[in-house]
């Protein structure tokens, strides 16, 4: 999940741009599709659909077949956090050490991709291929990726992966093309990249929906649970 997350992110548009961007991809042999505009970002499958509001810094997890709506505010994640701070702390931390070697280049969805392999601790561990086209890259909203990698750390006594940090993605470009070489699978390729006005209702849910914070269900696990 942080994958996609820190994906989909990297291509928040920025205020200024008037259009929306649509991406359409396979991830771990799913298709889904990422809508952007301005600051809203939706992001969809079959069978799961997020919103990220980049003004209220909230996510929107909709369940369709439930008719619920899980939102998970920054706040939420800075509580969360403290909450878990004994398990943080009691877990054994272990220093990564990342290197990227290039490996060329090559066309992906009509934009001829830098070709990045990544190594964790001198082990090959995946092949990335980043689109550094201008059309696309200037409609990034910079100022958000730091948030968004906060979020996407959220749960977690880890950073998230440096591959997805945005100053990595910001010097290399939006990843269009992951191949894990642990097991040779193809986790996430772009096919095809259009531009089009989306308008607002592409980014809301139904207001008939329940509405659950993610806190009320941390909230509901015994405390004495975590920093066991």
């Amino acid at each position: 999940m942080k994958k996609v997350m820190g994906l989909i992110i990297f291509i928040i548009l920025s205020n200024s741009v008037i259009a929306g961007v649509i991406i359409d991809s396979v991830n771990n042999g799913t298709p889904s599709k990422t809508f952007i505009e301005g600051k809203l970002l939706k992001f969809k499958t079959k069978d799961f659909e997020l919103i990220y509001n980049g003004k209220s810094k909230e996510f929107y997890q909709i369940n369709h077949s439930q008719k619920q709506v899980m939102v998970i505010t920054k706040q939420d994640i800075n509580n969360f956090k403290a909450m878990m701070g004994n398990f943080i702390a009691n877990q054994q931390t272990k220093t990564e050490h990342y290197t990227y070697k290039n490996i060329g280049r090559k066309k992906i969805a009509g934009c001829t991709c830098k070709g990045i392999k990544v190594l964790k601790n001198g082990i090959a561990t995946e092949e990335i291929y980043f689109c550094n086209d201008k059309k696309l890259l200037k409609y990034i909203d910079k100022n958000l990726l730091k948030d968004f990698e906060e979020m996407t750390s959220f749960g977690s006594h880890e950073k998230s992966k440096e591959m997805y940090n945005s100053k990595l993605l910001i010097k290399y470009g939006y990843p269009f093309y992951i191949k894990n070489l642990q097991n040779g699978r193809i986790e996430f390729k772009v096919n095809k990249v259009h531009y089009k006005k989306l308008g607002k209702n592409l980014f809301t849910y139904p207001t008939s929906y329940e509405k659950r914070s993610i806190m009320n269900m941390f909230n509901n696990i015994p405390i004495s649970n975590f920093g066991q």
